[in-house]
């Protein structure tokens, strides 16, 4: 059995790879951090991996036993840093020697939000009725079907989820060039799940904002508590993960106050540090020693 070397592709200061290079500083495994200047000092070929090097630190490819993928654009050195990446990205998803969180090309179906949803259907979970349109009377028929409805980005960028008011219907001109998503309003509780390999944390969130994550800004209420899962429905959501490539991934889940259960999204890079300041619980420690075992 190989010893460890984690390769933590990203910046640092970000704090998800922060606090997993935190953790596995306390642990004395060996790890290297590939973000911002990395260079690659030797491209794959068929008698060796590529070489990569950061701040006097090279490292071989083939001697890593797992890594975390949290990359930046590199805007310090564009041509190389797309050689780097490109690299990285092949490796990552083509290795068989390296546990991979997450291979890239099974991250890339967050980059759609509406394809997601429909693999996420797939798997028997609920999601919310949709429209995406740049036509504002589909928009206003839509409202009339559902009542109230929320309005959020089509792409993997973050974006704030708000409902939409009854004094906005006049502004949807706006949308004929470019293309939005509404869904239904799902009223109830928040669960967001964490499913770390063969780990399940789950949460429950109450708030008095639409989206809890920036409930701070204008003075709104959140809180968060331990939860533990319907066994069909966790088993459903490992099922879930598993088939979709992912060893680590945040799940947004919404439970109406009559039980049902409705599937948001699944992050495949999750900024799980704010779940962790908001609840207590440490995930790192857990995503750390995970990378540490490698591939068994």
């Amino acid at each position: 059995m190989r010893d460890p070397l984690i390769l933590l592709w990203g910046e640092p200061g970000d704090p998800p790879l922060e606090a997993v290079r935190s953790r596995l500083v306390q642990s004395g495994t060996p790890h290297v951090v590939m973000g911002s200047g990395t260079r690659l000092v030797r491209p794959w070929s068929c008698e060796a991996e590529a070489v990569l090097e950061r701040r006097g630190v090279e490292v071989s490819l083939e001697n890593v036993t797992a890594a975390y993928l949290r990359p930046q654009t590199d805007e310090s050195s564009p041509a190389q840093g797309r050689a780097v990446a490109e690299t990285l990205v092949a490796w990552a998803d083509l290795t068989r020697n390296a546990l991979i969180m997450n291979p890239p090309s099974a991250m890339a179906p967050n980059t759609s939000k509406p394809f997601q949803a429909r693999l996420i259907a797939q798997f028997g979970l609920d999601v919310p009725e949709t429209l995406i349109t740049t036509d504002p009377d589909a928009v206003r028929a839509f409202v009339r079907r559902h009542g109230e409805v929320v309005y959020k980005s089509v792409s993997g960028v973050r974006s704030i989820v708000r409902r939409l008011p009854a004094c906005r219907l006049a502004e949807l001109d706006d949308i004929t060039t470019c293309p939005t998503q509404f869904q239904r309003y799902i009223p109830g509780l928040d669960l967001r799940v964490h499913i770390m390999d063969d780990e399940l944390q789950a949460l429950s969130i109450e708030s008095d904002r639409d989206d809890y994550r920036y409930a701070a800004r204008d003075g709104g209420r959140v809180k968060a508590i331990e939860v533990v899962l319907e066994a069909t429905l966790e088993a459903r959501l490992r099922y879930m993960v598993k088939a979709m490539s992912l060893v680590l991934a945040g799940i947004d889940l919404r439970q109406t106050p009559s039980g049902e259960i409705y599937c948001l999204e699944v992050n495949p890079s999750p900024g799980f540090t704010y779940y962790e300041r908001l609840a207590g619980v440490d995930l790192a420690t857990r995503i750390a020693s995970i990378l540490a075992r490698g591939k068994i």
